[in-house]
């Protein structure tokens, strides 16, 4: 799949488990092709608007700056214009939030997996999929919120069983995400390999350059 933000500017009022900051989006435009993408900048002002308002908790808490110019706000998927509505479709959340308990909290990875199985488009088992994001025995009966880490990998399988294209982490500082680069890498190989796009706001990317596409530094404007 391959994915434009044209004149792209938001602020979103982003949950993460029991917090929420407010994070803005200078104006950019981008095309992402199937791979992992490092949106760098700090909790305010950088790529955690970006993902949360592709694959919003709360539509509420999105508003996205709109021009009435030529150079408008435009999305494509695979060259056709596509509406901001229709990209949340492809979009999938990652990880757990608790200010707002989804229905997902209280269910274990089997039941999730099973469900978007059922209900999506993906070509795996159940089987295939606990082995491809190495899923323990441990944590796959457990509540979605008791599974420490591999929360991360097991709402990335949801998003995958269900045919999901474009997979959206909260921001991360370096602390949070040093545990978790060697997880995150697998992730972004999977979904690079199902034709997907992972999108990583991060508080730099010394950590992730490594394995990612491209490192988009969104302290700048009109990256092209």
């Amino acid at each position: 799949m391959i994915l434009t933000l044209k004149n792209f500017s938001v602020n979103a009022f982003c949950k993460f488990q029991s917090k929420a900051y407010t994070s803005c989006t200078p104006d950019f435009s981008y095309t992402f092709k199937p791979g992992a993408y490092a949106l760098v900048g700090q909790i305010d002002h950088g790529g955690w608007a970006v993902s949360y308002a592709l694959a919003p908790i709360d539509k509420k808490d999105i508003y996205i700056h709109k021009s009435e110019d030529e150079d408008r706000l435009m999305f494509y998927v695979d060259n056709q214009e596509v509406s901001l509505d229709y990209l949340r479709t492809l979009s999938h959340h990652l990880g757990f939030y608790t200010l707002k308990k989804s229905a997902a909290y209280n269910k274990s990875a089997k039941k999730q997996l099973a469900k978007a199985i059922k209900s999506g488009t993906s070509q795996y088992t159940l089987n295939e999929l606990k082995e491809m994001f190495g899923l323990t025995e441990e944590r796959f009966k457990r509540p979605l919120h008791m599974t420490g880490n591999e929360a991360w990998r097991i709402t990335a399988a949801v998003g995958l069983a269900a045919g999901k294209k474009i997979f959206c982490f909260p921001w991360l500082t370096n602390n949070y995400l040093k545990p978790l680069t060697y997880a995150i890498e697998k992730m972004a190989e999977i979904i690079r390999q199902d034709n997907g796009i992972l999108l990583l706001p991060v508080e730099n990317a010394d950590l992730v350059k490594g394995f990612v596409d491209d490192i988009i530094d969104l302290s700048q404007p009109k990256i092209v």
